[in-house]
């Protein structure tokens, strides 16, 4: 039981993390949009270690699954864009 609520206040702790370092005047739309979904798993976590709902967890799980394979997409599609305006 302490490995778990330490698990979660670690990924807590990365989500404000990541919520911290958005830039909503750079970032507009999409920074406004990661900083209501980290807040949402935020507070979803929190739902997660006071009520054990292990469905909570994977929930945030699946969410921030599809962040980071956006993320991992990032690379690709701005060598596609440069190949596009350069050709």
């Amino acid at each position: 039981i302490e490995a778990k609520g330490e698990s979660l206040n670690r990924a807590t702790r990365i989500l404000l993390g990541l919520q911290g370092s958005l830039d909503s005047e750079k970032g507009g739309e999409i920074a406004t949009n990661l900083a209501d979904l980290y807040d949402y798993c935020t507070r979803r976590l929190l739902h997660a270690n006071l009520k054990n709902d292990l469905e909570a967890i994977q929930e945030i799980k699946r969410l921030i699954s599809d962040v980071r394979e956006a993320w991992t997409q990032v690379p690709e599609l701005l060598q596609q864009q440069q190949r596009a305006s350069a050709g």
